[in-house]
């Protein structure tokens, strides 16, 4: 059965229970109509759409690779070309693999490709691999420590 105009008012004002003689009132207001089958059946619908949208959501196939996104912020402690160690803020020393693919980005020069030293604030983007359980860098967002000229 086709739904046209004329039969989705009809079976609105049939569920509404509002008695409306053809040409002789005006059609009943949103307030007084109960959703019907036609509505139920659009946010059946929408619902589905929405667990279809959280099923395909990106971040399961992350750790369905191996590796799992996260993040190390602190203090730097050590650095050279291979890891990065980085004094959380609860205390303990995270090492971190850096390699040649990692990019640093200093907040106070946007376009410096330096990357941090000894004492500097680290956010890291990494991820973990759950067989080696190595964190490896990916970007390392720092601010540098300004230094305060001593007072003469």
């Amino acid at each position: 059965m086709a739904i046209t105009l004329k039969n989705l008012y009809s079976d609105l004002v049939i569920q509404s229970k509002t008695v409306v003689k053809p040409g002789t009132a005006d059609p009943p207001t949103p307030a007084h109509i109960v959703v019907g089958p036609v509505m139920a059946d659009s946010h059946r619908l929408i619902a589905a759409g929405v667990v279809l949208f959280l099923s395909l959501w990106p971040f399961p196939m992350a750790s369905a690779t191996g590796q799992e996104l996260s993040h190390v912020l602190g203090i730097v402690t050590a650095i050279d070309a291979k890891h990065i160690e980085v004094k959380t803020a609860k205390g303990s020393i995270v090492s971190v693999l850096l390699n040649k693919q990692v990019r640093y980005k200093n907040k106070s020069n946007p376009k410096s490709t330096d990357p941090p030293a000894v004492g500097d604030r680290v956010i890291i983007e990494a991820s973990k691999d759950d067989k080696t359980k190595k964190v490896t860098a990916a970007v390392v967002h720092y601010s540098p420590v300004k230094s305060v000229a001593p007072q003469q």
